[in-house]
């Protein structure tokens, strides 16, 4: 999703006029914000991120591969406080 920072994909626009509404009205921050926050906490490389909506609250899922190779989901809430959920892929 593209929001102020977020990566675009091409094949979703709707998702992305959503995210850019999120962000103009405040119920997201800017992932560029988020990702200057984690940045150093961060064990590797984001190859992807997407965002979705898990209980009522809007979620920044982040793909990363590690220096090891190993796949790992971050997930951090976008409408606060930057808040790190790690969850490692055994695939």
């Amino acid at each position: 999703m593209a929001a102020g920072g977020a990566l675009a994909d091409d094949r979703d626009d709707g998702d992305h006029d959503q995210a850019r509404e999120l962000l103009e009205h405040g119920e997201i921050h800017a992932l560029r914000e988020i990702m200057r926050v984690i940045a150093q906490q961060l064990d590797g490389e984001v190859v992807s991120v997407d965002l979705t909506q898990i209980n009522d609250r809007w979620v920044y899922r982040l793909q990363i591969v590690t220096k090891d190779g190993r796949r790992t989901f971050v997930d951090i809430n976008a409408d606060a406080d930057v808040d790190l959920d790690d969850r490692e892929d055994d695939d």
